[in-house]
Parts: structure tokens; C-alpha cells; sequence
């Protein structure tokens, strides 16, 4: 039950993902990037006063553990978390690249809205993996690592593909004016 609880968690906290890029880019594109700005400002400051005035975040309390050291930052430093938090520092790499590069994509191609549906689409797709994640039960950690790093690279193989996205060949001798 947590780890579908978890992915529910994921897949509802993606919808932001989906529906946020698109509602910026219908403001800044039908009204300007200034009332953009505005009504998402607005939204993050009404949502984070929603959760933290909430009762369950005004209730809740961390547990102590007997012989809880005051210090676990150490705990941290293990090589496995290490591994982990390299591999997802890639991912939110990766990630971040994609948003710089559609808001690029969308002012080369003189289409605005394409900086929030590349994005959006990119959620909705993580959305549905989460979905289908949460829904199977898995035998092993490392088989369900594997996969997901599997399914993460096959994701973004079709870019790859696209027509035109390599430089032209160079000609062996500089062309000179």
C-alpha cells in the first residue's frame, strides 16, 4: 500500500507538471508574460498556505527513536544514496534541459505554445508511468531500477530521429570569401 500510495503521490503531484506549463504558456501567450508570472505566483503562494494550514501539517510531528542520533546527515553518505542521488542529479539534468530547450524550440519556431506543451507532454508521460508503476508489484529493487532507467532512455530515443536535428556535414576545405 505505500508504495502505491507513493506513485498515487507522484502521478497527482505530475498533474501540476501537466497542467502548470500549459496555463503559462495561454497567459503569456494571450495575455503577456507578466500576468503569467502573476497568476503563478498567486497559485504556488494559495497552494503552500492550502498544505501548511491544512490540520494533518499543523498536527504532525516528527517521531523520536531511542538513540536517534541529533546528527544522521552521515547516514546519507553511504555509497548506494550516493549512487542515487549522482543518477537522479543526470535525471533532473535531463529534465531541465528539456524545459530550456522547448521554451528555444517554441521562440525558433515562432510558436509560444510550445513551451508549455512540450513540457506538459513530457508530464503526461511520466504521469502514466507512474500509473503504470504503482500498479505492478516488483520482486526485486535492482530489477525495478534497471527498468525504469530502461523506460527513462527509451523515452527519449525519438529525438534522436528527428529529421534535421544533425549538423550538415563540413566540407573538407574551408570555404573563403
Amino acid at each position: 500500500m505505500r508504495h502505491a500510495a507513493l506513485a498515487l503521490d507522484t502521478g497527482t503531484q505530475g498533474l501540476l507538471y501537466i497542467v502548470g506549463p500549459l496555463l503559462v504558456a495561454t497567459l503569456a501567450s494571450s495575455c503577456n508574460p507578466d500576468a503569467a508570472l502573476a497568476v503563478t505566483a498567486a497559485l504556488s503562494l494559495a497552494g503552500t498556505a492550502a498544505v501548511a494550514l491544512a490540520p494533518p501539517s499543523r498536527r504532525w510531528r516528527p517521531e523520536r527513536f531511542e538513540g536517534q542520533d541529533a546528527n544522521q546527515a552521515h547516514q546519507l553518505a553511504i555509497p548506494a544514496v550516493l549512487l542515487l542521488f549522482v543518477s537522479l542529479t543526470g535525471i533532473g539534468f535531463a529534465i531541465g534541459a528539456m524545459n530550456v530547450w522547448s521554451i528555444a524550440l517554441a521562440e525558433h519556431h515562432h510558436q509560444d505554445m510550445l513551451s508549455g506543451i512540450i513540457p506538459a507532454t513530457f508530464s503526461t508521460g511520466s504521469f502514466v508511468g507512474g500509473l503504470i508503476y504503482g500498479r505492478r508489484t516488483w520482486s526485486s529493487t535492482t530489477k525495478r531500477l534497471i527498468i525504469s532507467t530502461a523506460a527513462f532512455l527509451a523515452g527519449w530515443l525519438p529525438l534522436l530521429t528527428r529529421p534535421g536535428s544533425r549538423p550538415p556535414p563540413r566540407s573538407p576545405c574551408p570555404v573563403r570569401s
